[in-house]
C-alpha cells in the first residue's frame, strides 16, 4: 500500500470519526429556517430523531460527516454551523401574497435563497451600469396606486413596442412569452425565468408559494418568473410584475390565472 493511499485513507477516516464542534443555537436556527420536520432530517442523514434533539440541546455532537451532510439538507454553508451566533437575514422585499397559509409562514428557505440570489446579481449590474453612464430608467415609478389601469397598460404596451400585429407573429405560448421578455430586457428590464434554486435540481420552486416577484430599482429592475409554473401564467405574472415596475413597487406574488378565485 502506498504512503499517499494511507494518507488519503487516514484524512477520510478522520472526517467520518472525528466530532465537529458545532453550535446548538445555529442548528435550531438552521432547521427552522429550513422548516424541515425532525424526523425527516434525521432519516435523512441517517441518525435517530432523538439525536437532533440532542445537537440542538448541545448534549451530543455529530461527527464531521453527519455535520457536513446537516448543512448540505439544511441549504447552508458548512462554517455556518460553527458561529456563535445565526447570521442576519435581511429579506426587505415586501410580501404580496394573498394566501394565507403562506403568509403566515412566512417565505421559505428556496424563496429566501432565490431572492438572495436575484439581489446580488442585481447589485452588480446596477454598479456595472452606473460605472458605465447609464442613466434611469424613465418609467420606472411614473404611475401610481390611483392612476387609472388603462393609462397603466397603454405605457407599458408602448415601452415595449407592441402592439396587434407583433403579437399575430407568434403561434404559441411559449413563443409570444419569449417575446415580451425580449422586449422588457430591451427596455432595461431584467427578466429571470427558473423553476429551481440554483442549478440544484432537488429544490423546485414552489409554485403554490409564488410565481414571481419585482425587485425595483432605477437602474437595474428585475422580474423573476418561477419556471415551475405554466407558460401561459407565466405571461400572466410577467405583465403583473411589469404593471409593480410602473408603480415603482417590489413584491412577492401569488398570482392565481383563474378569474373566478381572484
Amino acid at each position: 500500500m502506498s504512503s499517499d493511499y494511507v494518507t488519503i485513507w487516514t484524512r477520510i477516516e478522520r472526517e467520518v470519526m472525528s466530532t465537529a464542534i458545532i453550535q446548538p443555537d445555529i442548528v435550531k436556527w438552521a432547521i427552522q429556517r429550513s422548516q424541515i420536520e425532525p424526523d425527516q432530517l434525521a432519516h435523512k442523514i441517517p441518525v435517530k430523531p432523538e439525536r437532533i434533539t440532542e445537537w440542538e440541546e448541545g448534549v451530543s455532537l455529530p461527527t464531521f460527516l453527519q455535520a457536513r451532510k446537516l448543512a448540505n439538507i439544511l441549504h447552508i454553508p458548512f462554517g455556518y454551523l460553527f458561529l456563535q451566533a445565526p447570521p442576519t437575514e435581511e429579506i426587505t422585499v415586501p410580501d404580496l401574497r394573498t394566501l394565507r397559509d403562506f403568509r403566515a409562514s412566512g417565505f421559505s428557505v428556496d424563496l429566501k435563497d432565490a431572492i438572495a440570489d436575484v439581489q446580488r446579481k442585481q447589485d452588480w449590474y446596477r454598479d456595472l451600469l452606473i460605472e458605465d453612464g447609464e442613466e434611469k430608467l424613465p418609467f420606472l415609478n411614473s404611475y401610481n396606486i390611483d392612476s387609472d389601469t388603462k393609462d397603466i397598460a397603454r405605457s407599458i404596451t408602448e415601452t415595449l413596442g407592441l402592439s396587434v400585429s407583433t403579437r399575430n407573429q407568434v403561434r404559441n405560448w411559449e413563443k409570444f412569452l419569449r417575446l415580451l421578455m425580449d422586449r422588457a430586457e430591451e427596455a432595461g428590464i431584467w427578466v429571470m425565468r427558473n423553476g429551481r434554486m440554483g442549478y440544484n435540481s432537488h429544490r423546485v420552486l414552489d409554485v403554490e408559494e409564488f410565481r414571481g416577484f419585482t425587485l425595483c430599482d432605477d437602474y437595474a429592475p428585475v422580474v423573476f418568473l418561477n419556471g415551475a409554473d405554466a407558460t401561459a401564467a407565466q405571461i400572466f405574472t410577467l405583465i403583473h410584475e411589469l404593471a409593480h415596475l410602473w408603480l415603482g413597487e417590489s413584491g412577492v406574488s401569488d398570482l392565481s390565472v383563474d378569474p373566478a378565485s381572484s
